[in-house]
């Protein structure tokens, strides 16, 4: 913890920190969700611009606009497609003015009622909008655009499979009568009845009923595509498997509302709420294996920045003091006991000098009725701590998450008990078969994988829980500075180390990293396949026949 950041602004002169993800735990969850999304993105959520942007290339490159400066091309475009969303009276049930880019600003135009309004007024920062900000790499690997000499150009086959150009033409044909379409997409100023109308044939809520619809759901939906490429090939049945687990887990999903929140808990327990088992077709395991590793990393982050987020909410109040001091102050303050109880979780004694790391894990152990914690029976307490369980990692964390009132030190006491269930549960998980073990070890030691974790806690586990607690937090620490550094000119820290003290900057929160659950149901409402009804998701006429045709194809 030698590392010196005197040279940056003096303490507590920044109170806006840019950036995310300062202790660079999160991104490496990304490395592993990618594996299974390749085509979405968070940040791309509505499945109407994949052609929207598959438009505006094919209409400048074919329509004889090659000689015109292409970003203010595309940014009236843009901007007309926001007006035209943000006009028309979206269809009931729909997702809605959700991820319509530039919204803020575009919603401002149009409220100002300017008859005609001027399209060519800014609409987002950026100059290639949303396509540049978050659609074009999950363009590119959907199979709709690909890189020639550093430009964008529209994938197009012979052989009828979908395609950029195709998805392109089928948007076009959408429009066409459309008066934008036909005499004012080149007009700077355009009616605001023509923006309504073109909005009735091309808003981001009507997709489904729609030429284009059928050709982006073709696309996202490929079990067997003529692609020489086997890493490319790889990428459409990684997708189409992920969209076929959701397509069954909704389906047999019952009451359950499988929202972001379900997801995750069905695919880390592998049970529903009302603790049926997921039955998962065998060949969607793999994708299935994945997303559970992915939670499971999720959880761990969550804990790891509870304690940081804790040490930081005790630092705000003294600005200045040595990690030695709140080390000290987490002995005399948490009572393990205390904070176990409410996870019914059981300690002797208290005071984490006093107590062992396997204590904990044998409290966790007592839980399941085993006697103590041994590693070979961590698969037996995977199933005993379910995802209702009082000490499962789901209560633990929506207790930390908000729905328990708990002070400072309760806080800090809860996130290491979850990271000691985290590790009783889902030790076996990481030696249980070769891929399980290599997502296990995604990001290394450098950026805290599970695996080097779990060895850690292994290696420690006949110390005290305050030893524990003093490693953990040294390397928290020398964590975010090295991460904040790297960041440099941006002013990320969160504190400083300067002259054996802890100097406070801004405060953090733990969360879970958005995992593209919700990007992939908006898709998927937005291409028909998915309807909500009342309080649950619902697959549709078309959702089911998807699965079946999917079923088949992987058989």
């Amino acid at each position: 913890m030698e590392a010196r950041t005197d040279w940056t602004e003096a303490p507590g002169a920044s109170e806006r920190i840019r950036a995310l993800d300062h202790l660079s735990l999160e991104s490496t969850a990304e490395n592993i969700y990618d594996q299974v999304t390749p085509g979405f993105t968070n940040l791309a959520k509505r499945a109407r611009y994949y052609a929207l942007y598959c438009w505006i290339l094919y209409d400048f490159f074919s329509g004889g606009y090659e000689r015109e400066e292409f970003k203010p091309f595309f940014r009236r475009r843009e901007h007309a497609y926001a007006l035209a969303c943000l006009s028309h009276n979206h269809k009931a049930g729909m997702v809605g003015e959700y991820g319509i880019m530039g919204s803020i600003k575009a919603s401002r135009n149009w409220h100002q009622r300017e008859d005609p309004v001027d399209i060519s007024r800014s609409h987002m920062k950026s100059s290639l909008g949303g396509y540049g900000l978050y659609y074009r790499n999950a363009m590119q690997r959907a199979g709709l655009i690909y890189l020639e000499e550093g430009k964008e150009r529209l994938t197009q086959f012979t052989d009828g499979r979908p395609s950029g150009r195709a998805l392109a033409e089928a948007f076009q044909r959408s429009i066409a009568d459309t008066n934008y379409f036909r005499l004012y997409r080149d007009k700077y100023d355009v009616p605001r009845a023509v923006l309504e109308e073109y909005g009735r044939a091309a808003c981001v809520c009507n997709m489904a009923d729609f030429e284009d619809g059928e050709v982006l759901r073709q696309a996202l939906l490929q079990f067997d595509p003529p692609e020489p490429e086997a890493s490319v090939r790889a990428m459409h049945l990684s997708r189409a498997k992920t969209l076929t687990l959701v397509f069954d887990a909704i389906r047999n999903c019952g009451e359950e509302r499988l929202d972001d929140s379900s997801w995750r808990r069905l695919m880390f327990y592998g049970t529903y709420a009302d603790d049926r088992e997921h039955m998962v077709p065998g060949q969607l395991g793999d994708n299935s294996r994945v997303w559970k590793i992915y939670q499971q990393r999720e959880y761990h982050v969550y804990a790891l920045t509870s304690m940081w987020v804790a040490m930081l909410d005790w630092l705000e109040d003294r600005r200045v003091a040595p990690l030695e001091e709140w080390v000290e102050e987490f002995d005399q303050t948490v009572d393990l006991a205390q904070a176990g109880r409410q996870f019914g979780l059981e300690l002797r004694r208290d005071t984490p000098s006093e107590i062992t790391v396997q204590e904990m894990l044998d409290s966790v152990a007592r839980a399941t009725g085993a006697a103590s914690f041994v590693h070979p029976l961590s698969m037996d307490m995977e199933k005993a701590i379910g995802r209702n369980a009082p000490c499962s990692e789901s209560s633990i964390h929506m207790a930390l998450a908000g729905e328990v009132e708990m002070d400072l030190f309760e806080f800090a006491g809860s996130a290491l008990w979850l990271s000691m269930v985290l590790f009783a549960r889902t030790r076996g998980w990481t030696e249980a078969d070769a891929p399980s073990a290599i997502l296990a070890r995604t990001g290394g030691s450098q950026h805290w994988s599970v695996e080097s974790y779990f060895r850690e806690i292994d290696t420690r586990r006949e110390q005290s829980v305050l030893d524990f607690v003093a490693w953990l937090y040294q390397g928290l620490v020398r964590q975010h500075l090295a991460v904040a550094l790297s960041k440099m000119p941006l002013d990320t820290f969160m504190l400083l180390y300067e002259d054996g003290a802890l100097h406070y900057r801004a405060m953090d929160s733990p969360q879970f990293t958005a995992d593209r659950y919700e990007t992939i149901l908006i898709a998927c409402r937005d291409l028909g396949w998915v309807e909500e009804k009342g309080e649950r998701y619902e697959l549709t006429g078309l959702g089911e026949k998807a699965l079946t045709d999917a079923v088949e194809a992987l058989e």
